[in-house]
């Protein structure tokens, strides 16, 4: 028996009528339709046909050969939607997929069922977004690898789609899942509405719980757009409420130098030095109470850079938000403009290795505030981070670091950044960043600071190195009291990270979740290496 491949969508339990598992648009393009009573517990063949087109790569060709006759092509396709196990599912052919509702469909169908049905330790495909670092990749392998060879050993790796071996005791010989499921193995076409019962069994089961897959269960993206819906309307009236429990983040990265934020929206003017939810509230006045999805998708934010060959950048402000919110009992998050239902227990051990490590600057020198530069107009922006660097290496008798790149030995191009301000007498690696509203910005500085803290831990020609720096920028003095306080094991040094901001609506300072769950996991590396890890934040002026 040859072998087929058949994608699945399990529609939602609500949904009893087939066509309403179709588009409007897609009930208008029907070609041919035919009731199925027998197949399964029902179920009717929608075929679709586009008008014809002549192909683009034949209109190149034309344009530069002549060929004598013209060439038309019709994009056709099929859905098969039938019943099984009390169920509606829908097969797709070609192109059939675009003319399914999403809103119909089980966001998750695919990966949940896969998960339960493929072997863990015989994967082919995964596709994962780290939250962390804002990627997101499909890797392939040509051998059959185990879960965590993929990378996933961190909570942050969401996976998106998972493919590979399906176990022994599956109809199927190989799945991918995602939205839809996949299928392959010997099959014929009448054994479709066994395996869709098979599918409807994996996607409740929980086999998944004993093996590498349970990883899954602590970060959930939300694919239900109904869902994702329902949430942004109760963030819109979380914001009305004034809980503080949103804020806005910078959904890109942006170089830290000068930037001035404005917002596009009827009758919003004014720049700002920095982003904040409070401002944008304030600019609209009385038409807060307008506010709704449709607003915060439509109103941009502007970020607009000092120098003149840069181009303004814009997105919505739907994507600047960030916060969280209880729905149905339900721990949900908004990152980067998309939703995640988290793990309680996760989210409280994250929180809590966050928490510990804020300290306040009781025992130790407070910098100043961060400044703002106003022009006349009122609009403003922040001093850069390295001007700040070095005001306060010289206010604060520090070593700066900031820029100064110390290579690993015998590894090409390893330079890094051993800190951004040292205190030798305080024995501390500081690291500075200006806003604590960066997701992907502030992950990766967490990481900094622990890929720095490793190779001053492992390489003592990084520390040679550090000490013949300050010999040279500093004296000799200084470099001999570095010398005999980074080559002591029996110095415990701190890993200390500095965050300029403004405190939130609560009147405390934070950063956003995933970012403190990235802070969780460097955090603990640190400590292995006999670190001690702070976070302090600076005032905005």
């Amino acid at each position: 028996m040859a072998k087929l491949t058949f994608t699945l969508y399990l529609v939602k339990s609500e949904i009893e009528n087939f066509e309403d598992t179709l588009t409007e648009t897609a009930r208008g393009k029907i070609r041919f339709s035919k009731e199925l009573p027998l197949y399964g517990e029902g179920g009717k063949l929608f075929v679709f046909q586009g008008h014809e087109q002549v192909p683009v790569w034949y209109k190149r060709l034309a344009h530069h050969f002549e060929i004598g006759f013209e060439i038309g092509t019709k994009s056709s396709s099929a859905v098969l939607i039938f019943k099984a196990a009390g169920r509606v599912f829908a097969c797709t052919f070609a192109f059939g997929w675009m003319y399914l509702d999403d809103r119909k469909l089980e966001a998750d169908f695919g990966l949940r069922a896969a998960i339960n049905a493929l072997d863990d330790k015989r994967l082919q495909k995964l596709e994962r977004a780290n939250l962390s670092d804002a990627i997101r990749g499909m890797e392939l392998s040509p051998f059959k690898r185990d879960l965590n060879s993929f990378g996933l050993e961190a909570a942050l790796n969401l996976v998106r789609r998972v493919g590979g071996d399906a176990l022994e005791d599956s109809a199927a010989e190989t799945m991918s899942g995602a939205q839809s499921l996949k299928l392959t193995g010997e099959f014929e076409l009448s054994d479709l509405p066994a395996l869709a019962e098979e599918a409807l069994e994996l996607f409740g089961a929980e086999f998944y719980k004993k093996t590498s897959f349970v990883a899954l269960d602590v970060i959930r993206p939300i694919r239900d757009k109904g869902v994702v819906d329902i949430l942004d309307q109760q963030t819109v009236q979380h914001i009305k409420d004034q809980l503080g429990d949103f804020e806005f983040g910078l959904p890109i990265t942006l170089a830290d130098e000068s930037i001035m934020y404005s917002f596009q929206g009827p009758n919003l003017k004014g720049g700002y030095p920095d982003l904040r939810l409070s401002d944008y509230l304030e600019a609209l006045g009385d038409k807060v109470e307008e506010l709704s999805t449709d607003m915060l998708k439509k109103h941009k934010v502007i970020a607009l850079f000092q120098e003149e060959d840069r181009p303004n950048r814009t997105w919505s402000l739907r994507q600047s938000l960030v916060g969280s919110l209880i729905h149905e009992d339900g721990l949900y998050a908004l990152n980067e403009g998309e939703w995640y239902r988290l793990d309680q227990a996760f989210q409280k051990d994250v929180v809590q290795v966050f928490d510990t490590a804020h300290r306040n600057w009781a025992g130790v020198p407070r910098p100043r505030p961060l400044k703002g530069i106003y022009g006349g107009n009122g609009d403003g922006v922040y001093e850069a981070e390295g001007d700040y660097n070095a005001s306060i290496g010289k206010e604060l008798d520090y070593v700066v670091f900031d820029t100064v790149m110390i290579k690993v030995p015998s590894v090409p191009n390893s330079g890094f950044e051993v800190c951004d301000l040292l205190d030798i007498k305080g024995r501390r690696l500081i690291h500075v960043k200006k806003s604590s509203r960066r997701s992907s910005v502030l992950s990766h500085f967490f990481k900094q600071g622990s890929n720095s803290a490793r190779n001053i831990k492992c390489f003592p020609l990084v520390r040679q190195a550090m000490v013949q720096y300050v010999r040279e920028n500093y004296g000799d003095d200084k470099a001999d009291q570095l010398h005999s306080a980074i080559f002591d094991e029996n110095e415990k040094w701190t890993v200390e990270y500095w965050i300029a901001d403004r405190p939130r609506a609560n009147n405390e300072f934070s950063i956003p979740f995933f970012s403190k769950a990235t802070f969780s996991e460097e955090s603990r590396y640190i400590l292995t290496m006999n670190y001690d890890v702070v976070v302090r934040f600076i005032s905005l002026h």
